[in-house]
């Protein structure tokens, strides 16, 4: 069987669009909101929080001669610096997703000095690192020759919780969440984040203490956030990680020496569910430039940043430790072809198809008991 056929086999859709054969169909009740997707009994929850809020570790000292923007209790503080006014465009955005989402790193604090200007936004505080460690810890033990993988489980319950944050910044709403969205659909205007990788996609600890539940993993980093604008002209300027630039927005087949700064098309929110599938697909592959070919060059070479140093297909290598259902949602998402691939909306109802589908399989009875569990050392542990 071909990667496109693989790619096809179990091409998760909805609403005309095709699903699997056995799926489960989403309920709404009489004012068409989504009634929550997760039970009990339904195995690792996926893209929600713990009922307690989280609590704060941590409060920033402001320097004398600020102007407090705002403080809520969302977790413990880290900061990042944003100089000049971009922030008030930055800060009224990210105040956008600060409904509590529970795989969106929560907004904490922020403050603007004007005299010498200086402005920070404090995020919530993540203690286990990021993705981009998790694939390291694990990429050393391939290199010793350890048959360890990362949990298929775990990356469950990644890609959903992810899949829904990426449908939140489209549409305002998200399909898993316990409690309704409090924003309008008719007046939300999607966002679009710009530089998904493992590097920006962060892990924190639960906040009951002897939790089995897996780590909180949160999408964060949103200083190149932006809204989606379908009217924009080239040049198209180039920002975020070129490595996870999806196909369309590289040069074909690389740029030329005048094109280095710029991009073939925009960012889109189907440029971000690209970015998504590279980096569950470098989960499982243990290498975080998985979706590169191995001959393109030097990283960030001319070569390099051309459509043809991405691979046509995002395929699983180790098709006996990973499920059929996981490598055909990868290459759902990652289909080199925007006119094939989801948009963020409809990527989570595939994903979570396809997610069932994985934990109703007795074949895989195993890993869902594993219940997304990751082992001693896995993630560095950060403490204020």
């Amino acid at each position: 069987m071909s990667p496109g056929d693989r790619a096809k086999k179990h091409v998760p859709t909805r609403d005309g669009i095709q699903l699997g054969e056995d799926h489960r169909e989403i309920k709404s009740d009489g004012n068409n909101r989504r009634e929550p997707l997760h039970s009990p009994a339904a195995g690792p929850e996926i893209g929600t929080k713990d009922n307690d809020p989280p609590k704060i570790h941590g409060t920033p000292d402001l320097p004398s001669g600020t102007t407090k923007v705002r403080q809520s209790g969302t977790g413990a503080i880290g900061r990042k610096e944003i100089s000049s006014s971009s922030l008030f465009h930055k800060y009224k955005r990210i105040r956008t997703l600060d409904a509590g989402h529970g795989s969106i790193g929560g907004y904490a604090d922020a403050y603007i000095r004007e005299s010498p200007f200086e402005a920070s936004l404090y995020m919530e505080h993540c203690d286990r690192g990021t993705l981009e460690d998790l694939i390291k810890f694990y990429r050393e033990k391939k290199g010793e020759g350890s048959p360890s993988r990362i949990p298929e489980s775990f990356i469950w319950h990644a890609f959903v919780g992810l899949s829904d944050a990426l449908g939140y910044l489209q549409t305002g709403q998200s399909k898993l969440a316990k409690s309704p969205d409090r924003n309008d659909p008719n007046e939300w205007k999607p966002l679009v984040h710009c530089d998904i990788k493992p590097g920006n996609i962060f892990l924190r600890s639960r906040d009951t203490p002897g939790s089995r539940k897996p780590f909180y993993v949160l999408l964060s980093d949103f200083g190149l956030m932006g809204y989606e604008r379908n009217n924009q002209r080239a040049p198209y300027s180039s920002y975020g990680t070129m490595e996870f630039h999806a196909p369309e927005l590289a040069f074909d087949p690389f740029p030329e020496d005048h094109e280095m700064k710029y991009m073939a098309s925009p960012h889109t929110c189907k440029s971000d569910v690209w970015a998504l599938a590279c980096t569950i697909f470098c989960m499982c592959e243990r290498d975080g430039m998985a979706q590169m070919k191995r001959d393109c060059g030097p990283l960030r070479s001319q070569k390099a940043l051309g459509r043809t140093a991405k691979r046509t297909f995002l395929d699983i290598t180790d098709v006996d430790i990973y499920s059929d259902y996981l490598s055909q949602a990868i290459l759902w998402a990652g289909d080199r072809d925007p006119l094939e691939r989801p948009d963020s909306s409809a990527l989570v109802d595939g994903v979570k198809v396809q997610y069932d589908l994985w934990r109703d399989d007795p074949k895989w009875k195993s890993q869902v008991q594993v219940n997304g569990a990751l082992p001693p050392g896995a993630t560095p542990t950060f403490t204020l």
